[in-house]
């Protein structure tokens, strides 16, 4: 059987059989995700080691699998980017709708200024209209009592 100075450099097997023993200590089963640079190349294996027991219930060997999941763990890395840039533009603009709600709002509350101040004028220019009317309408009475008079005094000259 072969064993894991075998298979990996020494680094790597003195990981692996630690790993292994304290599998074999626990009695549990350890799932683990390492990264390795190979050939310039990073990698992340994810390994499932699995304690098998005998009919008493002792543990006899282990069980150990192992894959390459780097290009998983790049996709998720890259999801995880797409995902936060993404959550950036929403925020930008949901910030943008909110400048452009405020706009909004100031731009109604200025016109309604406006409103009140051209009512107010309205208000004003009518209420002078009406005055100057009413002038005018004394000053014609005026003016028609004045030639009504004259037009007397003229007859009465005109008599004489």
């Amino acid at each position: 059987m072969e064993k894991d100075g075998d298979l990996f450099p020494e680094e790597l097997a003195s990981k692996y059989m630690a790993d292994e023993e304290r599998v074999l200590n626990t009695g549990k089963t350890e799932e683990v995700e390492d990264r390795y640079v190979v050939s310039g190349k990073e990698l992340t294996i994810k390994s499932v080691k699995i304690p098998l027991r005998d009919e008493e219930g002792e543990i006899t060997r282990i069980l150990g699998i192992f894959w390459d999941i780097s290009e998983q763990k790049w996709m998720e890395q890259e999801k995880e980017k797409n995902f936060l840039s993404l959550k950036a533009l929403v925020t930008e603009r949901e910030d943008q709708i909110e400048k452009l709600k405020d706009q909004v709002y100031e731009g109604i509350a200025k016109q309604r200024r406006i409103d009140e101040e051209s009512l107010a004028i309205r208000k004003s220019l009518e209420g002078q209209i009406s005055e100057l009317k009413t002038h005018a309408d004394r000053i014609q009475r005026e003016r028609e009592r004045e030639v009504y008079e004259r037009k007397r005094i003229a007859e009465a000259l005109h008599q004489v």
